[in-house]
């Protein structure tokens, strides 16, 4: 999987968290940029049972580069680089565009990468689960779910064809 196995499955795990379930998926894989037999790059482009659409872009070619856009009722979201670069943008009419330029604005984000501070708590809860009992907060089902979101967008790169999900 590339750059959707080793990028991708993350924001697969956000996405319905801040969204819902992912109804539908429409993939496009490339092989064609490095030696690598793996993908080199790959976007996508969902549609969440809540209406919401989303568009996620990631590739291995350059570093540090994956980008998730969700469109909403007010404006569009974009998390780059797994949350260190957060932009905002509102919905304008193209007549106003036109006139007074993007509305892009930087989201202030001084706080730990979110990343590692993520990934490292959610090791520390299941090192906890192992000491103590319990049940992970992110298990085996949330685990599966991403990476059947993931496996989606191949399998519609693969086919040509929207793949449902919900």
């Amino acid at each position: 999987g590339g750059p959707l196995d080793n990028l991708g499955v993350h924001y697969a795990d956000v996405m319905p968290y801040l969204l819902g379930k992912v109804k539908r998926v429409n993939g496009i894989v490339s092989t064609d940029i490095t030696k690598f037999s793996v993908p080199d790059a790959a976007t996508a482009n969902f549609e969440f049972e809540s209406g919401a659409i989303g568009v996620y872009t990631t590739q291995q070619v350059s570093a540090y580069s994956s980008r998730l856009s969700i469109f909403g009722t007010k404006g569009v979201l974009h998390i780059n680089r797994f949350g260190q670069e957060l932009y905002w943008q509102d919905i304008i009419d193209t007549q106003a565009a036109k006139k007074e330029g993007p509305t892009l604005q930087e989201i202030p984000f001084d706080g730990p990468n979110p990343f590692t501070t993520a990934l490292q708590e959610q090791l520390e809860d299941f090192a906890d689960c192992i000491v103590h009992g319990g049940t992970p907060l992110v298990g085996a089902d949330e685990g599966i779910e991403s990476l059947r979101l993931i496996r989606a967008i191949m399998q519609s790169n693969d086919s040509g064809q929207t793949i449902q999900l919900g």
